[in-house]
């Protein structure tokens, strides 16, 4: 069976790997290569490559990362994370004070 994707976006690219997965030969069709952010979604098929290519885009959010990494695994979260927390609400026009970042943090863990 052959199938023809309008679009490499996020739901293009979601339908995409679990159809070739089933033995769908799968096109996928896009007015401009690659997704906003760069990556194409042959990588998908190279879940490490893809993982790279992921970090190598977004190496600029490693701050971030590190906040979730926290979080997600249970450890301590304090003031450095808070410091991420609070600098990036600043950047995104919904600015948060150090200590509700904390608290909000604390609330997570």
């Amino acid at each position: 069976m052959k199938l023809a994707l309008a679009g490499a976006g996020m739901t293009g690219v979601s339908f995409y790997r679990p159809l070739r997965n089933r033995g769908v030969e799968v096109e996928l069709f896009e007015r401009e290569p690659g997704l906003r952010c760069g990556l194409t979604p042959c990588a998908w098929d190279d879940p490490a490559g893809y993982r790279q290519t992921v970090l190598e885009e977004f190496a600029w959010m490693e701050e971030e990362r590190g906040v979730l990494d926290c979080l997600s695994n249970g450890r301590w979260v304090g003031l450095r994370q808070a410091r991420v927390l609070h600098r990036n609400s600043r950047r995104m026009g919904m600015p948060v004070g150090l200590r509700d970042a904390l608290s909000l943090l604390k609330n997570l863990s």
